[in-house]
């Protein structure tokens, strides 16, 4: 099968529009050029891609962070993030573990999308930071939950009284 074959194939399930053809060595190039982070992101790269995915949406503070709750040790970690240790299938289940955002098919390699469907994350928080910002998040959702119903009641018992009113009249 030619590049063109392949390039086509992809633009044709991946593209709105399906009659372009492709057949134009300096396109494939300018393709490759663009797409290779997509095609050829080794798993280094990825486990960057998720840290840094993880540190930015403040999922944790700092590296130490991270490697207490994935359960491992700082040395293991920074071996890994600097290319200096292979990663282990392990290593991968304690990341996906502690942070059931990330694809594990995504880590280890496959099409999917980093992010795992919010339906499929099913997860207790795992330290006493996040924990007390989940408690802390319920009361207030108590709260205005309460302030609702307490709404609703007053507007029942009007209403109540407004249909009372009505039926002595007749």
């Amino acid at each position: 099968m030619s590049i063109f074959a392949v390039i086509n194939i992809y633009l044709f399930t991946r593209c709105k529009y399906k009659r372009f053809v492709c057949n134009n060595k300096r396109f494939v190039c300018l393709f490759f050029n663009y797409f290779s982070n997509y095609f050829y992101m080794s798993d280094l790269e990825r486990v960057k891609k998720v840290f840094e995915y993880l540190k930015s949406n403040k999922y944790f503070r700092n590296q130490q962070d991270f490697v207490e709750r994935i359960g491992s040790d700082k040395a293991t970690v920074s071996q890994i993030l600097n290319g200096k240790k292979e990663i282990s299938k392990q290593f991968v289940c304690k990341v996906v573990e502690a942070f059931p955002v990330i694809s594990e098919k995504w880590l280890n390699g496959e099409d999917v999308d980093m992010l795992n469907a919010p339906s499929t994350i099913v997860a207790a928080p795992s330290n006493a930071y996040q924990k007390q910002a989940v408690e802390v998040e319920l009361s207030d959702v108590i709260k205005s939950q309460r302030s609702i119903i307490s709404s609703q009641q007053s507007t029942i018992n009007k209403l109540t009284d407004i249909i009372y009113e009505m039926t002595q009249k007749k």
